[in-house]
This record gives C-alpha cells, structure tokens and sequence, in this order.
C-alpha cells in the first residue's frame, strides 16, 4: 500500500506544491488569495563573515469573498495560525503582517545577542585566534523559513497546510507541519469533532495505524520500531487536512517517536472513512461520492475485532495470543437487484473463500476467524509446542513471559480498497497483512474487478485481445524503468527485478489513470522491494484493448 499525495514529509516537496498550485489558487470556491513574500537577513556587527539570522515567509492570504463577515473570520485564522495570536489588528492589517513578522524576528535576534554583552572586539579577536573556537563558543546562526500551502479549495471547504522550518544552533533543525481545514458556509476551522462522528477515535486510529504500517516506508512494526516508532494505537489529532480523496492525519516530530521518524502523514481515503464521517458535516459530499457510483451501487461497511488465546496461554499477562482485525466492504444495493445476492457471494467469495460464499458478511467473518483461531489453538497446544514453550519460560520472571510469548503471536487484518466505479465496473483491492512470528509480516494485495450487471469477475482476456500479452510486457517493463528512474533493464537486472516474470494476469485493478498489475512479494523482485504495482495509462493500452475494454477507455 503506498501513502499517497504527502506521504512522510520531506521539507523540498512543498516548493513543488507551490509553483503547480500558484497557477490555480483563484479556482474552486469565490474566494480570492494574494500571495505576501518577504526575506530578511541581518550579521552581526553588519559583516558577512560573523554569524546572522535570516528569515524568508510565503504567506498566501484571502484578500476577498461575496461574504465579508466570512472572510474576516478566515483571515483572522490565517493570520493566527501562521503568525500566532494578536497580530491582526486594525494598525497591522493581514497584508502587512510578514513584513512585521520579518522585522520583529529581526530585531528580536539583535536584542538577545546584545544582552549577551559579547563585543565586536571580543568577537574578532577569538576569530583570529582560532576559527574552531570561534565556531563552537559564537554559534548564533538562527533560520526561520515559513510558508503556506492552499491545497484544496472547492465545494465551500478550504484547506490549508503551513510548514515551519527553524534552526538556532545545534546538529539541526526542526520542521513543524500545521494543517487546517475550514468550513466556507461558517468560516469556522474544523476539528475532528466537527469531521468525524463520536465513538468513532478507536477504528480511526485502527486505520491510521494499519495504513502507516503497510505504506512503502514502513512496511511492519519492527520498521517502525527501529526509526524509534513508540506508539501502540496512534493518538487522533487535529492537525488535518482535506481534498477530494480523503483526509490526512499530521503528527509532527516526537508526536509518535523520536527525531529519526520525523514528521508523519497518513492520509486516509474517503472510501474507507465515509461510514465513520458526519453526515451533517461539509466533508460528507465528498466522501459520499467516493462510496457511490455513477450507476448508484451503494455499500455497507462490517467491522470484526476479536482475539482468542489458548487456556494454557491465559496465564501470561502482555500475550495476546491470535487477534483478528477485519474491516469488509460489500456492495448494499446495484441498479438490478436481482443481481446484488450474486454480487454479494462473489465479494464475500473473494474475502473468505468459497466455504464462506453463501453466508452473511458476519457470520462469514465469523466462520472464517473460527477456523482459523481453532488453528492457532491447535498448533499452540502440539506436544512440541508445549514442551518448547515450557523449557523458554523456565526461569523467566512472572511479568516477562508474555513478553517472551510475543513471536508465538499472530495477527490477521484484512481491508478492501476501491478504486473504480464507473462503466458497470467496481475494481477493488483486498489488503491482508499477517503477523505469523518472528521479525517479519507477510503482506498481500489482491485485485479484482467485477461488472455489475452480470455479476461475474472480469479478467485480462475480457479487456484485451487474445495477442496482447507480450506487448503489455514489453510495456511493463518500460513503465517500470520509468517509475524507477534508469536508463536500462541492466539496472532493473542489478536491483534483482526478474524480468522474464512480468506478464499480463488477471492480477490488476482498475482507475481512472488507467489499469494497474500487482505483483506479490518476490514474484519478480527481491523480498526487500515489496509488493510491486505496475501502471499502464489508457493511452498506452488503447491499441490492445477488446471491443469490450474500449467501451470503458475515457480516451
């Protein structure tokens, strides 16, 4: 699964952000934005060899709305949450206020070193003297570079995100990532309260925390652990931010672990969190889009939380034995019902198997955590497994056995990803990420695309003709070299990627970007890479598609 749109922040993105974004900040909602830039330096005792601060700030304002009562609410936010409280007034309007903020900084850096009574004299005289001393003992270089990023301003939902960068000596920096998301109709900010209905913390901080763990940094809990990662649940917050795809969680460095982790962004899509949003709020049209479809199929979302641990187990305190984490999204009505209970078998055939097929969501889920928990106990109550387990233990303090347990854990979490509704078509994914011992999880990603009106699963063949296969290769491995950046399958080779093993299957999905093949762990690259996903635009696969497939092309 990859973290998609911010990801983990890196501070260079932004400036990206801006230039694409400053060619469509005047779009959307009817509220208008001017751009205030401002860069200040100052050296000590005005020579360019001593130590200086300087300051450089981006700050996009809305300068005009149709509703004037709004918009002095909105600026008053901007203002405050860039700047901080009690700078707009009626002497410092918001189109002034980065030039005051540059020259306070400015002045307030000049204060301090002059209440620390070191002379110019003193200063030049240890220059000379020895410049490393003087580095060390006269490390006064100060930094401060803040910008604003407009990133979603339609549907009367404005967003924004400000990013802080501040150096004052020391090994380095330190960033901050502040989003905001603001109602138009109230010019009110929005909290999580606002966005997300109550009760709901517990399974968005399942999400958040499943979606860090399976993103393309950090793909299991021991990656996490070893960047310093200390949380067991992740803490909501209400540094957010909004777009027409979903919402992103922000947590800024130390919120979750130490320095190494950095800052944190977890975007979830709407299709995952519409059932868990207001529905009275601003937020819940785009959510509900991402649910629904053009053909107004409409679904249902069933949770399973449940853990088992064998008798012989129940004794240790911190063992959790087998736990099952299963969010699974089904279709709830389609156009011709008498079609839906096919629909339904065969997405409840694709989650849990075809002894499952035939039964409700529940008790499918139910059925299939029975099985496998009787498994668990089983093999957790071997004669081998008894007797290993009671020669680990032995000599073991009380509160340490269930910690010496944990590789004998198991974890089972399952979700469904939507990504195309369109053209009678639902294309989903099934994540499933295991936990069997040891240091490692086992990840998969299993595609499928249904067409509504005939209930059955569509497969390569439907969508391209009988001889495409070995240019759909040969084209794989070219958008691969693309993602990749090389020049030649050389490096592809020397990465490990076997390329004899990239074909066309019936393991795709579909988007609006195109169709995409998912390649399991070490199916065509080393264990280390992943799962590999391999896109091919419509443009690209155009000339091989079948009558059927070019119905569905947008091109």
């Amino acid at each position: 699964m990859q973290i998609r749109r911010t990801g983990f922040f890196l501070i260079g993105i932004f400036c990206l952000i801006f230039n694409s974004y400053a060619q469509n900040i005047y779009l959307g909602n009817k509220i208008h934005f001017t751009r205030s830039e401002e860069e200040e330096s100052y050296h000590l005792f005005n020579q360019k060899e001593n130590p200086s601060c300087r300051i450089k700030i981006r700050f996009f304002y809305p300068d005009s709305y149709s509703d004037p009562a709004i918009l002095k609410k909105v600026q008053t936010i901007f203002a405050e949450d860039f700047f901080g409280a009690g700078h707009l007034s009626a002497s410092f309007p918001i189109s002034q206020l980065a030039k005051k903020q540059a020259n306070q900084y400015i002045n307030e850096y000049k204060k301090a070193f002059a209440e620390s009574g070191i002379s110019k004299k003193e200063m030049g005289e240890v220059r000379r003297s020895d410049e490393q001393q003087f580095t060390e003992e006269y490390n006064y270089d100060q930094i401060k570079e803040m910008r604003n990023t407009i990133l979603f301003n339609r549907g009367n939902v404005l967003s924004q995100v400000i990013n802080v960068y501040e150096y004052g000596g020391g090994p380095h920096g330190s960033t901050t990532t502040q989003g905001m998301i603001i109602d138009l109709n109230t010019g009110e900010k929005l909290h999580y309260e606002d966005i997300f209905k109550p009760g709901s913390e517990r399974k968005i901080s399942s999400l958040l925390m499943f979606a860090l763990q399976h993103s393309d940094k950090y793909t299991s809990k021991q990656k996490l652990s070893d960047t310093g990662f200390n949380a067991d649940m992740i803490p909501i917050t209400n540094n957010l931010v909004a777009d027409e795809d979903g919402i992103t969680f922000i947590y800024n460095t130390y919120e979750l672990g130490s320095y190494i982790l950095g800052i944190v962004e977890i975007p979830l899509p709407y299709s995952e969190i519409v059932s868990f949003i207001r529905e009275d709020g601003i937020l819940f049209p785009w959510a509900d889009k991402k649910r629904k479809d053009p053909e107004q199929v409409t679904y249902k979302t069933y949770t399973f939380n449940k853990s088992c641990i064998p008798a012989h187990y129940a004794q240790y305190e911190g063992f959790n034995g087998f736990h099952a984490d299963i969010q699974f999204t089904f279709p709830a009505s389609v156009p011709d019902e008498e079609r839906l209970p096919e629909i339904q078998r065969l997405f409840i055939h694709n989650a849990f198997g075809e002894e499952c097929a035939s039964l409700s969501p529940d008790d499918a889920m139910n059925q299939f955590y029975s099985k496998t928990c009787e498994a668990y106990n089983q093999s957790m109550n071997e004669p081998n497994t008894l007797s290993y387990i009671k020669e680990l233990l032995t000599g073991v303090p009380v509160h340490r056995k269930g910690y010496m347990l944990t590789t004998f854990s198991k974890e089972y979490t399952q979700r469904n990803r939507f990504h195309y509704y369109k053209n009678d078509l639902i294309s989903y994914t099934i994540d499933i990420f295991r936990y069997e011992g040891g240091t490692r999880r086992i990840q998969t990603e299993n595609p499928f695309t249904v067409r509504i009106s005939t209930a059955k699963a569509v497969g390569y063949a439907d969508l391209f003709t009988p001889n495409s296969r070995q240019n759909i290769a040969n084209r794989m491995v070219i958008a691969l070299l693309k993602a990749k950046g090389y020049a030649s399958i050389n490096d592809l080779k020397t990465e490990g990627y076997d390329l004899k093993k990239i074909r066309s299957s019936d393991q795709f999905y579909l988007s609006d970007a195109g169709i995409t093949f998912v390649f399991q762990t070490a199916e065509i690259a080393p264990n280390p890479l992943g799962i590999q996903e391999i896109t091919l635009t419509w443009r690209e696969i155009s000339p091989f598609l079948s009558d059927f497939g070019k119905t569905i092309n947008p091109l």
